[in-house]
């Protein structure tokens, strides 16, 4: 596998690294079934899967991230310089079904139909099908991040993961522990009574979700939906449209959600930390 050695994405190579974080494109390399990487002894790398929005990709959704990323980078080392030799790897996976024209396109969806009707999503099981072979094949994984239908295809897949869903769904089944965290930027719940079981009862595995204060695409109310069938929430608002949060304070809030569900110290930096808002 190729790699370049910078934060600055080229996306010639399927692998770019940032000191202790290192982003992942596909295709992946072939699994390791969850076992050590060679380049660590001690402990398997911390693994993250992030999942695009609609019309988009795993190259595109980097761009996205990118503060997040270094924010998450810069207060891991300040906390605790030595566990930064403990890997943090990003899957930063395609849908499966292509939502542009031609053979070239590099933009992809999780699923046709209106996400927020009361209808069944043609090609969901598809979507969650694909999450659960790169699961099998590069798991364990830690958690989740993921934007607009993304963050609604990442809560599913955290509530698969806890096991007990009698959802109506063609779905792989594998064995993989829940996830500890996920990150949900602008995310909803879908409606048709066949996926009623992705939210009852409800999803154990703490999660935040982001709401933009300005986003005309997912309003607010429907993010709440999807929070409100979290046991364990924390729901953080900023001031933008439909984007990725990318202000200081906000992806700083959002990094020590990740860390502290990571385990690693409390924050001694003098950073702020995010609260609880599940209302």
């Amino acid at each position: 596998m190729n790699r370049a050695k910078s934060s600055v994405p080229s996306f010639e190579h399927p692998l770019l690294e940032m000191a202790s974080i290192r982003s992942y494109f596909e295709p992946f390399e072939p699994g390791n079934n969850g076992r050590k990487s060679p380049a660590s002894s001690s402990k398997r790398p911390t693994r993250i899967l992030m999942l695009h929005g609609h019309g988009q990709s795993g190259r595109f959704f980097y761009h996205k991230t990118t503060r997040l990323v270094e924010a998450l980078h810069e207060i891991a080392l300040d906390r605790d310089a030595k566990r930064c030799s403990e890997r943090i790897e990003l899957f930063y996976v395609n849908g499966p079904l292509s939502a542009g024209q031609g053979p070239e396109s590099d933009v992809w969806t999780w699923g046709q139909g209106d996400f927020e009707a009361e209808r069944r999503i043609w090609g969901l099981d598809a979507s969650i099908n694909k999450i659960m072979d790169i699961l099998a094949k590069h798991g364990p994984f830690d958690g989740i991040i993921g934007f607009s239908t993304g963050a609604t295809v990442a809560a599913i897949i955290t509530s698969l993961l806890e096991g007990n869903r009698k959802a109506r769904l063609d779905i792989k089944q594998i064995r993989h522990p829940p996830f500890r965290f996920a990150v949900c930027f602008s995310g909803f719940m879908l409606q048709h009574p066949d996926y009623r079981a992705f939210y009852h009862p409800k999803i154990r595995t703490p999660v935040m979700h982001c709401i933009a204060e300005y986003d005309t695409m997912i309003p607010e109310a429907l993010t709440r939906q999807l929070a409100t069938a979290c046991a364990q929430r924390e729901v953080q608002k900023f001031k933008g449209t439909h984007y990725v949060p990318r202000q200081r304070e906000e992806v700083v809030n959002i990094s020590n959600f990740i860390l502290r569900h990571l385990d690693w110290p409390e924050d001694e930096t003098g950073y702020s930390t995010c609260s609880s808002n599940g209302r």
